[in-house]
């Protein structure tokens, strides 16, 4: 509509929305980010079997070596958009400045930043806890006497070790939902492999040690949560992570979308995270300010061979 205020893009909000970590979000760490140069982008969907194969490498004195085609498949992915918006009345931001080192539309910025991360971590794990993004014979569910939580019957070392020892490219990193963490955390079998008894209740493992004792990269526990109901309703909240185990190897090269080799998951980011103003003269009696944040993102699977998955790890 002709007369209507644009979105203007402000480097001061976009350096805070750009700089925005909530340490209790582990999606970056699970399909880290790769920067793409367009929404619409191209991604190489890895097959992992072509690192195993053992084409004929002989060759003749003068013969031509045998060519070797490698059988990934390059694909189209898409950055969607994901941005929210919060006013700010002219009267808050004039109030605002006989507080010192207050920002109202920088604590705005944050505080979107912090939704939009919360759904980008919801849609994360949808996928790595979802056993249909496993291959067949690289997952397993686990039930009754078997989950970790029963610290007399369950074999945690021995359920994890046959899932590393299943993988093709062993995995260097183990996400765990808070549930399934305080449960190994607590659990005989691991405080007697880590420090030679087995009944210390009193002992809690430390996460580097289970990394350690596995020979992992790291071990990274998703504690974040949601509220499952309705704008209005009576809050309800729920675990983002549930009661599950992924194992999976993470590549150690920068993330590339085109060539990303062996990997689990990444991410393809176009552009950098965005925030801004719309003016809108008919907020409040002063008028004011939508703050306006956001990024485009794409999460995805890049070889599902590259995990292993442990569904109800525990009760």
């Amino acid at each position: 509509m002709a007369g209507e205020a644009s979105f203007e893009v402000r480097p001061d909000l976009t350096a805070i929305a750009v700089m925005h970590r909530n340490e209790e979000y582990i999606a970056d760490s699970v399909a880290p980010r790769a920067l793409v140069g367009s929404q619409l982008y191209e991604y190489t969907e890895f097959t992992i079997e072509d690192s195993y194969n053992m084409p004929n490498d002989a060759v003749g004195r003068t013969a031509k070596p045998n060519v070797y085609e490698f059988s990934s498949q390059l694909k189209t992915g898409q950055c969607r958009d994901y941005a929210l918006d919060t006013p700010i009345p002219n009267r808050d931001i004039e109030n605002a400045r006989n507080i010192p080192n207050f920002n109202p539309m920088g604590v705005a910025t944050e505080q979107l930043m912090d939704l939009i991360a919360l759904n980008r971590e919801k849609r994360l794990a949808d996928v790595v806890f979802n056993a249909n993004t496993y291959a067949t014979d690289q997952k397993v569910q686990l039930a009754s006497n078997d989950q970790f939580s029963d610290f007399t019957n369950s074999d945690p070392i021995g359920v994890i070790t046959d899932g590393l020892s299943k993988m093709l490219r062993r995995a260097n990193v183990m996400v765990l939902g808070r549930e399934v963490a305080d449960k190994l955390q607590l659990h005989p079998q691991i405080i007697q492999a880590v420090y030679g008894k087995s009944t210390a209740t009193s002992s809690i493992v430390p996460l580097e040690a289970i990394a350690a004792l596995f020979g992992l990269k790291e071990v990274k526990v998703g504690d974040a949560w949601y509220n499952t109901a309705k704008k209005g309703q009576t809050a309800s909240f729920s675990r983002i992570w549930g009661k599950h185990v992924s194992l999976f190897y993470r590549g150690t090269a920068t993330p590339n979308m085109i060539a990303p080799g062996v990997t689990f998951m990444l991410t393809a980011q176009f552009g950098d995270r965005f925030a801004g103003v719309i003016p809108d003269h008919y907020m409040g009696a002063r008028g004011g300010q939508m703050v306006r944040a956001g990024e485009s993102v794409d999460e995805k699977v890049i070889s599902n061979l590259a995990g292993y998955f442990i569904e109800d790890a525990v009760a």
